[in-house]
């Protein structure tokens, strides 16, 4: 559930500049920046035993998606505050 939120946070904020103004108003990058190593210590303990191998699949491409997604809200922050 939370890979599927993630994923749907990532398509509603990457989809513009409404979108990116959005964003940097409810500070969602500094949001990201603090759950992001919840969510990979989640996978990590939780992993092996709970998910399915195609579930650890998509959960690691959420994380991978993740770590992008606040590079890129980085870069959306820095040119709209500057």
């Amino acid at each position: 559930v939370t890979g599927e939120a993630l994923d749907a946070l990532f398509d509603v904020f990457a989809d513009g500049e409404a979108a990116e103004k959005a964003s940097v108003q409810i500070k969602l990058l500094a949001a990201l920046k603090e759950f992001q190593p919840v969510f990979k210590m989640k996978i990590r303990k939780e992993g092996r035993g709970k998910y399915s191998p195609d579930q650890l699949c998509v959960l690691d491409n959420v994380k991978m998606n993740l770590r992008r997604f606040i590079a890129y809200q980085e870069t959306v922050e820095k040119r709209l505050t500057s």
